[in-house]
């Protein structure tokens, strides 16, 4: 499977299974100290370096980030926001790490636009 539909396919599930507007798989390149992702479905990159903003802070802590209010934390970069017209509410990121250590190789960040879960009973 190629990179681009690999990545497709696990933010389409991650958005249904957490009831998530957007989600975002960054993979961890170790030569530039940077993090990059394919822009769900389509065929561009973004690239951020580790260490900045939510997903930077996951990949260079390891821990789990719950953000309910994405705006009162100060590592959110409100500018894609800004760019999309997209208002993120809240914020779940994890590192993914491999199944045979504890290396990290990426993060998985799914949000939502409003605080409620839609379609949840």
């Amino acid at each position: 499977m190629e990179t681009t539909k690999l990545f497709d396919h696990v933010c389409d599930s991650a958005c249904e299974l957490m009831a998530a507007d957007r989600c975002t798989l960054f993979l961890i390149d170790h030569a530039s100290n940077e993090l990059w992702s394919q822009i769900a479905h389509e065929s561009s990159t973004i690239k951020c370096p580790m260490g900045a903003g939510i997903a930077g802070a996951v990949a260079t802590s390891g821990k789990i980030l719950n953000i309910p209010n994405a705006y009162e934390d100060v590592r959110f970069n409100q500018e894609v926001d800004k760019k999309t017209g997209y208002t993120t509410h809240s914020i779940l990121c994890c590192p993914l790490r491999a199944t045979d250590s504890d290396e990290i190789l990426g993060v998985l960040q799914v949000s939502r636009e409003r605080s409620e879960l839609r379609g949840r009973r």
